[in-house]
């Protein structure tokens, strides 16, 4: 059943690799090569792939038919429907899953059945099963796109959420006081487990353990996961599940023979013990994907010993993988999926067919070797980094956490809800335990050496890296398995991309309502802006400019420049600088920037890298309280080109430009000041610089309307073509000798998808 697992999978995968999804109408004809295939065994694998393709065509057209129109964007509406899963709280409010009843009194087979919406300034309580009333503001599922970001579009699309939006007002229209959904049982458990857990700094980790809600795991935390390679302890997936499945099988055999009965074998009984505390755990997690994979494989294994049925462990790999496909398509898009059944398919590999004894010592030393070692390819290609300390790091940390600290939070959270005083005492344990080992996790996590980072690999090298892993840990008696070292240098040695001496890249990233771009030359690299911060947890910084860097394999940058204070634009500093060496910093606004040796924006300001010459025009006098003109102005200038980026200056320091530079200013390249404001882009300044490329980063739908039309209308009177990041994600630009005026490129019409936003 391997195999074919493996030839359905692929025609999933090769389904969602589309740019625009196929019309139904193939459905027939795959359906009749499949019927035609299946009568022959020679084309029993061909059957399985084009079968995979089609149930991912049919699942994925039926989410999209219930796309938000685009006549609902920006309108007031009416809806009524139904809270599910758990509420997330967060700095300013909280955000929820709802289900859709009605959009202004109409329902529609067609409209969204399940929306994402926020709600600020909360001033009741959201609980799971309560229908309500709202009005509110929905768009269209839209994210920032960034090369080597997080992909929200795709998160959305995974979590069949075809609107997202905010709440203006709410009415309650019947609470559920019945508690009797697994949502109302987790609300009632994280209640309670706020209230015993108040003040303790591991709280956030503990209901990760035991309801799978990580929102309250602090950045700090998430950092030393990363570090130790210790995140999946965290993820209620397969070792958890596992573990609690083999609780319940042996507890469930062992009670059944003690108590005599044999109307059912011991062994039945266990199993059907271990699938009910697998079943529950997964439920108690919200039966996220991570968990429906470990549950679907615990449900394999145990049918198998039901049935009393042998079954290879690689074929019964293969039907859960299968199961997990047919059930839902869209999981292999989630990295989780990959990263789960490589992890198995290693330890089988290291574990099944080998004439050596395998005793608990080899499943402490080879077990966290082989998984940190194989699963490296696909960290590097999902994440850009690994962690080098991984193997030691878990070597504790999963027996501790999974056999001690996971079925002690289990036990607290039950006795919480029957007995309270003794579940809090059980969780004060749990708390303390996850203390003294995040003692030696944070210090691992401190070490220099403790992980590295890499530009993400070609799929060719993924592939060719899981050949040099497994012959590195093939069986003894295989020939020259050293060389499977040297097959892995390639996934560290990524062949360089940065630009020829005189060439430049330029990358004005996608950061939503606000500012960041990265410059790139032969050997240097220059930052300017770093996007908004949002609450502590979440900022520009971290979540857009930072994995953009460690993508394109710059580990230092050699000049940051801060335009101006405003959020929008200095708000993810404090993330990229955390990360990075950075060598010079330039900025309106120094004292804004604590800790650091910063350089104040000045005209006349220049230096040269790798024949590209960089100058900051302005500001040329100080404008009292006025931040936006006192932006710092950069022209950068190569042999075929120049481009300028201005921050958020306004008519004022306009006029001052175009009084003191004149032609000087004209440019190839504009970034549009002040994210197309009215305030901005006079006609003067547009005329003095006469660029062939216009670029506005602003935000999709953002609440000040920009760019203006005003703006737009100016812009076009100048013939300058207009890119906007709303519409293109990130836009690229990479100068070459002789080619003048390259086209800059938008990074949605380069890596589109087909379940990703277009206007």
């Amino acid at each position: 059943m391997f195999l074919p697992s493996i030839a359905y999978i692929s025609g999933v995968v090769l389904l969602q690799q589309s740019s625009a999804l196929p019309g139904l109408g193939w459905l027939l004809p795959a359906l009749i090569l499949v019927a035609c295939t299946l009568r022959f065994k020679t084309y029993k694998l061909l059957a399985w792939f084009v079968f995979g393709w089609a149930w991912a065509l049919l699942y994925s057209s039926s989410i999209l038919e219930n796309q938000l129109h685009p006549k609902f964007e920006g309108q007031t509406l009416s809806v009524r429907g139904s809270v599910i899963g758990l509420p997330e709280g967060f700095s300013r409010g909280v955000r929820f899953a709802f289900r859709l009843e009605s959009i202004n009194g109409i329902t529609d087979s067609s409209m969204p059945k399940t929306i994402r919406l926020s709600w600020y300034s909360l001033p009741v309580e959201i609980r799971p099963g309560d229908r309500w009333q709202f009005t509110v503001r929905l768009k269209r599922p839209h994210g920032n796109y960034n090369p080597h970001g997080f992909d929200y579009e795709q998160w959305l699309f995974e979590n069949h959420y075809r609107a997202t939006g905010y709440v203006k007002q709410g009415r309650l229209l019947q609470r559920d006081n019945a508690w009797t959904s697994w949502d109302s049982l987790r609300y009632r458990l994280n209640v309670k487990l706020s209230e015993s857990l108040d003040g303790r700094p591991m709280q956030g980790i503990i209901k990760a353990l035991v309801i799978g809600h990580r929102n309250q795991i602090t950045a700090e935390q998430w950092q030393v996961f990363r570090a130790t390679g210790t995140g999946h302890l965290v993820a209620i997936s397969g070792l958890h599940i596992g573990i609690l499945a083999g609780i319940g099988f042996f507890f469930s055999r062992w009670l059944w023979a003690w108590l005599g009965q044999l109307m059912l074998s011991p062994q039945t009984i266990g199993t059907i013990g271990s699938v009910f505390f697998a079943g529950t755990y997964a439920a108690l997690a919200g039966f996220s994907y991570p968990t429906q994979r470990a549950f679907i494989m615990v449900v394999v294994v145990m049918t198998a010993i039901i049935g009393q049925r042998f079954f290879k462990p690689l074929h019964s790999l293969g039907m859960a993988l299968l199961a997990v496909g047919i059930l839902n398509p869209l999981s292999v898009l989630s990295p989780g999926l990959w990263l789960s059944f490589f992890a198995v398919a290693f330890i089988l590999y290291i574990s099944t067919a080998r004439v050596a004894s395998l005793g608990k010592g080899f499943l402490i030393r080879r077990v966290n070797l082989v998984t940190a070692v194989g699963l490296s390819p696909l960290l590097i290609l999902y994440f850009q980094q690994v962690s080098l300390i991984a193997p030691l790091a878990n070597v504790l940390a999963v027996p501790l956490m999974s056999l001690v600290i996971v079925p002690i939070c289990l036990l607290g959270s039950l006795l919480l809800m029957i007995w309270t005083p003794a579940g809090d005492i059980i969780l004060a344990v749990a708390d303390s335990l996850l203390q003294a080992l995040w003692v030696l996790l944070d210090g691992s996590a401190s070490l220099a050496f403790s992980q590295i980072y890499a530009q993400p690999p070609s799929i060719g090298i993924v592939l060719l890296s899981i050949g040099g892993i497994l012959l590195l840990f093939a069986p003894r008696g295989i020939p020259a398995r050293w060389l499977g070292c040297f097959i892995l240098l390639p996934l560290l040695y990524i062949a360089s991309t940065a630009p020829q001496k005189g060439e430049f890249k330029f990358t004005l990233l996608d950061v939503g309502q606000g500012l960041a771009a990265v410059i790139e030359t032969h050997s240097h690299t220059l930052v300017f802006d770093t996007g908004a911060r949002y609450s502590k947890k979440f900022d520009m910084g971290s979540a857009v400019v930072t994995p953009f860097l460690r993508g394109q394999g710059v580990h230092k940058i050699d000049a940051l420049i801060i335009s101006h204070g405003d959020n929008d634009h200095i708000g993810g500093l404090s993330s990229v600088i955390s990360q990075f060496e950075i060598t010079q910093v330039y900025s309106s606004v120094p004292e804004q920037i604590q800790g650091r040796s910063v350089t104040r924006c000045q005209a006349g300001q220049r230096w040269s890298w790798d024949d590209i010459d960089f100058r900051i025009l302005s500001p040329l006098e100080n404008f009292a309280n006025d931040a936006n003109n006192n932006s710092c102005v950069l022209q950068i200038i190569s042999p075929h080109d120049r481009l300028l980026l201005t921050g958020d200056i306004e008519k004022a320091a306009e006029q001052n430009l175009v009084k003191t530079y004149g032609k000087q200013l004209a440019s190839d390249y504009l970034v549009v000041p002040h994210h197309g404001s009215n305030t901005s882009s006079t006609a003067a300044f547009l005329h003095a610089v006469m660029p062939r490329y216009a670029l506005i980063p602003a935000g999709y739908r953002n609440k000040y309307g920009f760019p203006k039309d005003k703006v737009l209308a100016r812009l076009n009177k100048t013939g300058a073509e207009i890119l906007n990041t709303s519409a293109l994600g990130a836009i690229r630009i990479h100068t070459r000798p002789g080619i003048k005026r390259v086209a800059p490129v938008g990074y949605r019409k380069e890596n589109a998808k087909y379940y990703n936003f277009a206007e």
